[in-house]
């Protein structure tokens, strides 16, 4: 039970992960040399790469994929080295890794945007997850809110 729950709390970390990434996308415009270029009916970045993912016989330029390619990395090298080590367990570099110890950082930031990637594919071919959904999924009042109460200095 305990390994299941910390999966989903894993998944849930990169579902924000695509979430901000479809975000960046989007704020993304098209270059208008290649939207020309390739014919497609899209006004951004995220757009495009959608249109490309569930038609593939569209052309996608590969600046394209550079760029989506350096968000996911910016989002990850966003990540704190615990979130980065969290996020790697489940990541498919970590399913091969056969040594007992964690990977060095280098490899870990590679084997997650990898993944990030996948995850972002996955979502251009078959959206799963409608931006904003997660924040309301998440409402900050049904957190548990945890109270810090200074220490009584009086005990000592």
């Amino acid at each position: 039970m305990f390994e299941e729950k910390t999966r989903m709390i894993i998944e849930d970390k990169y579902v924000e992960m695509v979430c901000t990434v479809i975000d960046e996308l989007r704020a993304h415009p098209m270059q208008e040399d290649i939207q020309d270029s390739i014919k497609l009916p899209a006004n951004n970045l995220w757009e495009a790469f959608m249109e490309h993912m569930q038609h593939e016989e569209r052309e996608f330029h590969a600046s394209n994929h550079v760029a989506i390619f350096n968000v996911c990395q910016r989002v990850v090298q966003s990540l704190t080295v615990i979130e980065l080590k969290l996020v790697w367990l489940v990541s498919e570099g970590a399913s091969i890794w056969e040594e007992d110890n964690f990977p060095d950082m280098p490899h870990m930031l590679n084997n997650v945007v990898e993944e990030l990637m996948s995850w972002i594919e996955q979502e251009a071919e078959d959206p799963e997850f409608e931006i904003g959904a997660y924040e309301e999924e998440y409402d900050e009042d049904d957190e548990e809110s945890i109270e810090i109460y200074p220490e009584d200095t009086t005990r000592h």
